[in-house]
């Protein structure tokens, strides 16, 4: 995965973080703002996901029915 882009413009947060991992992390050499920047935007795209999912499952099961009663639209022309 490709990180996120960085901007000059940030918001300074405090981030706790278990001793254990803390240790961890500091041993390991990781960048803990880059690594919770990555973190955020993944869970930010999944929670995208999971909201479109939600608003077009209509749509989709629609779809769905659609091509289960008719079959695939210009089905005859493919050829595999």
């Amino acid at each position: 995965m490709k990180s996120p882009p960085t901007t000059k413009a940030c918001k300074v947060s405090d981030v706790v973080v278990k001793p254990v991992l803390a240790v961890r992390v500091k041993a390991l050499r990781i960048n803990i703002s880059q690594a919770n920047e990555v973190a955020f935007v993944q869970a930010v795209a999944a929670s995208q996901a999971e909201i479109w999912l939600a608003d077009n499952q209509g749509a989709l099961e629609s779809s769905s029915h659609f091509v289960e009663m008719r079959g695939l639209p210009l089905a005859k022309f493919r050829h595999f």
